[in-house]
């Protein structure tokens, strides 16, 4: 059973990672672990943790899973929740 968790309960720490997991698929429309080890120098593990976490307990819709790129592919219905997506910001 997955543990609900609100937005506003979520540890500052991953919130800034959840973060960067939203700007990568806004921008490249896709998400590897490699992004989230780079940027934060966490292990792969963690990456991946962080990925699996972020899409079953916050953004099921947002993602699906791509096993050429090794990844993860924005989906249609993606709506960010940690960002603002307007351009005018």
């Amino acid at each position: 059973m997955k543990r609900e968790q609100s937005i506003a309960q979520v540890r500052w720490d991953l919130a800034v990672r959840y973060r960067l997991i939203e700007t990568v698929a806004l921008w490249e429309g896709r998400l590897t672990k490699v992004y989230l080890v780079q940027s934060f120098g966490i292990s792969r593990q963690q990456a991946s943790k962080d990925i699996n976490t972020y899409i079953t307990e916050h953004a099921p819709k947002n993602f699906t899973c791509d096993r050429q790129i090794k990844g993860y592919v924005a989906g249609k219905q993606f709506k960010p929740l940690f960002i603002d997506d307007s351009s005018s910001a």
